[in-house]
């Protein structure tokens, strides 16, 4: 049975994101494209207002960044590791998606808009990614996706803040994922203190909450500013 967070909602269903999550903490960094360079810039996050960081160390950041892009050469010479290129096939899967979509009616519809956030192609590519290209298999688990979200309020859960401050701080100490910053490049950058949080501040609803609050102004705030 899965944890249910305050406003009742319960976490989603196994929804491939592969941009990365929110966060903030110690480890390695991904970001939603191909650059992963760690930023020295301060972060920011949601639910509170923004604090500044001691400044990292820069020795520290460069030798990061230097392995990060000598890993990103080497993907990108070796054939195995190169993203596939649209066929006729995956084309074919994406036509057949988007029809199914077409098909949606309220209140499916909005929360659909809120998923995508303008980005219907790279949307459908991405949950066809997770099924294998299969676009009957990638429509269940969109379909699944946004039935978990209209009965769980999940399109008005930024307007529902963790109070009082001191126990959103607390949660936010003990769940080390979130936004430090951005690249050179401005692409948003998300660590993840890997085996560090320890969920040991507030009740589980609260760790749910804070965590469905990270993803959706990832996906609704950051990600599409660092589209422009």
């Amino acid at each position: 049975m899965r944890p249910r967070s305050s406003n009742g909602s319960t976490p989603g269903p196994d929804v491939h994101d592969g941009r990365g999550g929110r966060g903030r903490g110690t480890g390695i960094a991904s970001t939603s494209g191909a650059d992963h360079r760690l930023s020295v810039d301060q972060s920011t996050e949601v639910g509170c207002t923004a604090t500044r960081r001691p400044a990292p160390d820069h020795k520290l950041v460069e030798e990061r960044n230097g392995e990060l892009e000598k890993a990103e050469k080497t993907r990108l010479l070796t054939p195995s590791l190169r993203l596939p290129a649209m066929t006729a096939t995956s084309e074919e899967a994406i036509k057949q998606f988007s029809a199914l979509m077409e098909q949606l009616e309220e209140p499916l519809k909005t929360t659909f808009q809120n998923v995508h956030q303008g980005n219907l192609r790279g949307t459908l590519v991405r949950f066809l990614k997770a099924r294998e290209w299969s676009a009957p298999k990638a429509h269940k688990m969109l379909m699944d996706c946004l039935n978990w979200r209209v009965p769980n309020e999940i399109d008005s859960v930024l307007a529902k803040p963790i109070l009082p401050s001191d126990l959103y701080r607390a949660i936010r100490d003990t769940l080390l994922v979130g936004l430090t910053g951005y690249s050179k490049q401005g692409q948003p950058v998300y660590a993840f203190g890997v085996g560090l949080s320890t969920f040991d501040k507030a009740s589980v609803n609260y760790y749910v909450q804070s965590h469905i609050q990270m993803n959706e102004y990832r996906d609704r705030v950051v990600l599409p500013a660092a589209s422009k």
